[in-house]
């Protein structure tokens, strides 16, 4: 005999298990989207990193192609006249020695002109997360380039990528080992830039923290209070070039010659380094801070009114723009002598870059607003003695590479 009620708890249970029923069955669909739109963002991933790497790769065939031979210059478009505040001063630019224009920029949707200009969808290579965000952003601006469209693929799929690459030549080194350094000309000191001013007065770059230090970005580790942000345009980990490169330089046990810098470059803050070598206690020109700083900002006016990279050290020598600078100056410089100041910094100026800095970009994505990913890298290019063939020069090789997450760059 069924007793009273057994009928509705009954009911009850079926309703219970069919909600139970109809919330497993909704997880189940759930987590399908979700696993599809975790697969999707993952394979977009994947393809973003291809396409930068695809963007790396074809950095490195234009770089080999135009800067591997010996008879090139490189240089930062400020030499051309491009302002401070621009967002393609500090694109690298390759020149034929006696050319009146570029033989290419290093930049991805770089149109063939004089000038540096974009083509297409610009993209931040250097962005505030690198150089900060300062009130006076002389030295320390972002850098952009061109998107270049990938053929959308037959199962919906579009992307692109960008690159940059960087002429850390044009920079002052930061790591300079025992032994290493160049001497200086007349005084005998080594030639060692002043970083007080560029990431601050607890680096050492003789420290045994500063030796052990391979990238840009370890430098917080090599001294108190270091800030690199200010400093990414104007300080390099270290510049090496080969000894036909500095022609006045002395190739160390290893061949090569360290701290080399490239004269090509409109940035005041390495000029003022140089200026103030090797440290603000010690400097061997003995000028004021306010001289070092409106000296270093005459050079850098000075060579953009002019236009053009130089051709050699013995040019920058006979074009009377040192002296030129030092005699606008504001105050004027008076005790340094341009035959003074080439004599101590000759070992280390050079008109090429042997070391770059290469930063690339790839995106992908499928329909629209269904999913989207993009990827950074970068890496630190040198060039070597080995030497490919007559239209190639010598050998580039990646010796640094890194994926970049947003914070980077």
């Amino acid at each position: 005999m069924r007793r009273r009620g057994d009928g509705g708890f009954a009911l009850v249970l079926t309703l219970v298990l069919l909600a139970l029923a109809v919330i497993v069955a909704v997880a189940i669909v759930l987590t399908a989207r979700m696993s599809s739109r975790m697969a999707t963002t993952a394979e977009l991933q994947t393809q973003a990193r291809q396409n930068a790497l695809l963007g790396l790769g074809v950095a490195l065939d234009q770089l080999q192609r135009t800067a591997g031979p010996d008879d090139r210059v490189t240089a930062m478009a400020g030499m051309v006249g491009e302002p401070t505040q621009s967002a393609l001063r500090h694109w690298c630019g390759v020149w034929r020695v006696g050319a009146a224009g570029p033989e290419a920029w290093l930049a991805s949707g770089a149109a063939e002109s004089a000038m540096p200009q974009v083509q297409g969808e610009r993209i931040v290579m250097v962005g505030p997360n690198t150089v900060g965000s300062p009130t006076d952003r002389t030295d320390q601006e972002v850098v952009e380039v061109g998107l270049v469209d990938l053929p959308e693929t037959e199962r919906g799929r579009r992307g692109g990528y960008a690159y940059w690459v960087g002429d850390e030549g044009a920079k002052v080194s930061a790591v300079i080992r025992a032994g290493e350094a160049q001497v200086a000309g007349a005084s005998g000191v080594e030639l060692r830039p002043n970083l007080r001013r560029l990431i601050g007065g607890g680096y050492s770059p003789q420290s045994l923290a500063a030796s052990k230090v391979i990238s840009f970005e370890q430098l917080r580790q090599a001294g108190t209070g270091v800030s690199l942000t200010e400093a990414f345009h104007a300080v390099t980990h270290r510049s090496v070039v080969l000894p036909a490169t500095a022609a006045w330089g002395v190739p160390m046990p290893d061949g090569w010659v360290v701290g080399a810098f490239n004269i090509n470059t409109t940035n005041e803050a390495a000029w003022r380094a140089w200026l103030e070598f090797p440290d603000h206690n010690n400097a061997v020109f003995g000028l004021t801070a306010n001289r070092t700083l409106s000296a270093a900002r005459r050079i850098r006016d000075l060579f953009a009114a002019r236009g053009r990279p130089f051709g050699s050290v013995a040019e920058l020598e006979a074009s009377g723009v040192i002296q030129a600078a030092f005699d606008s100056a504001s105050p004027k410089v008076t005790t340094l002598m341009e035959e003074e100041f080439f004599e101590e910094l000759r070992p280390v100026l050079t008109v090429r870059s042997d070391t770059f800095r290469v930063r690339a970009y790839g995106e992908a994505e499928v329909g629209e607003g269904a999913g989207r990913a993009a990827a950074y890298c970068e890496a630190i290019v040198q060039r070597t003695d080995e030497i490919l063939d007559t239209a190639e020069g010598r050998r580039f090789v990646v010796i640094y590479f890194r994926w970049l997450v947003p914070e980077d760059v």
